[in-house]
């Protein structure tokens, strides 16, 4: 999935949108294997660590969400001022996490052997607090993600 993060307190400038970046991986068997996520995070810094994607890739997303906001098929708080929006910056790629039996050390085990990327901010989304809007306060850094699989993985409890 393709989206912006645009922070709330930004919200009167339509030039402070960063692209993001969001793979969904639902259960335990979506963690490893050609699709799971440390191949992702390789086939990502691949394509991220080159600035002319990047660019190409936030203008498709800025151009996508312009059009959706044109049609009205979204909506948000913004300012009348700001009519479109312009997507750069560092991006930052999202693994939605559902499913997850925290018991389970295999993911555990997948973020452990995770290297910080860099040509992106790694975030990681717990599905417990999702809703529609995937508010940047329940982001977890790699080391935040590490220490929760951790404390999970130790605590006996569900």
């Amino acid at each position: 999935m393709l989206g912006v993060k645009w922070l709330s307190k930004n919200r009167k400038s339509g030039s402070t949108c960063t692209p993001v970046f969001v793979e969904m991986k639902y259960g335990i068997g979506a963690y490893d294997g050609d699709a799971g996520i440390g191949k992702h995070i390789d086939d990502l810094q691949s394509i991220l660590g080159n600035p002319v994607k990047v660019g190409e890739l936030s203008e498709t997303i800025a151009d996508q969400f312009n059009q959706l906001a044109a049609l009205d098929l979204i909506s948000f708080n913004r300012s009348a001022a700001v009519e479109k929006v312009s997507v750069s910056g560092r991006p930052e790629v999202i693994f939605l996490l559902a499913n997850h039996n925290p018991r389970s050390r295999k993911l555990l085990n997948i973020v452990r052997s995770i290297e910080e990327p860099k040509n992106f901010d790694l975030r990681f989304f717990s599905a417990a607090f999702a809703g529609y809007g995937m508010h940047d306060a329940c982001m977890m850094t790699l080391d935040e993600f590490r220490t929760r699989l951790e404390v999970a993985a130790n605590s006996g409890n569900t």
